[in-house]
């Protein structure tokens, strides 16, 4: 099996890289927007069936490890393409309610916990609806990332930056100057 690595758009990569950003800034449940969001970009841009092919070859090259060790793989859990669809379908409209939820507050309740209270409490009840342990999603993640060669790219720091953390200011390190035990200034 050869690996064929399928070019992304550079405008495509923007966006998957800032999708990507914003995945790696976020803390819970609605990480998984972003997340989502790239793995539907990959799969459009590469081709579903492309990436069923793909999926199928990995899902074999597992059975056969899982079948010669012994060893428990993601194999004994998904075994499809379809079942994985079934299951980012079934993610897709929970986690887009979760997001629109996240972006309704971000700036008000974050700020003051009094405020909204009913909506705070909406966002922690969609919250839980959504398991933080998707293997199935971070396998075809994975996989596309592979197949995009996207794994390669640097994510710039600014891609980083959320609601909650674009108040802090970085400041750079600057190296003091120190006296040495002669008194001489070394740099």
């Amino acid at each position: 099996m050869v690996d064929k690595i399928k070019t992304i758009a550079p405008s495509i990569r923007q966006l998957i890289i800032r999708d990507l950003g914003k995945y790696g800034g976020n803390s819970g449940a609605n990480k998984f927007f972003f997340l989502i969001n790239v793995i539907d970009s990959l799969v459009t841009h590469i081709g579903e069936d492309v990436v069923i092919e793909r999926f199928n070859q990995e899902i074999e090259r597992l059975k056969n490890f899982q079948e010669k060790t012994g060893e428990s793989t993601i194999y004994s859990r998904i075994q499809t393409w379809s079942q994985v669809n079934t299951i980012l379908d079934n993610l897709r409209p929970r986690v887009s309610e979760l997001q629109f939820a996240y972006d309704d507050i971000k700036d008000k309740t974050f700020r003051d916990e009094k405020k909204e209270p009913l909506k705070k409490l909406n966002y922690k009840k969609l919250t839980k609806k959504i398991s933080p342990y998707q293997l199935e999603i971070y396998f075809v993640f994975n996989l596309l990332m592979k197949i995009s060669a996207m794994q390669h790219q640097t994510i710039p720091p600014e891609a980083f930056r959320t609601p909650e953390s674009s108040k802090y200011n970085k400041t750079p390190f600057v190296k003091s100057k120190h006296p040495s035990s002669d008194g001489v200034v070394r740099g």
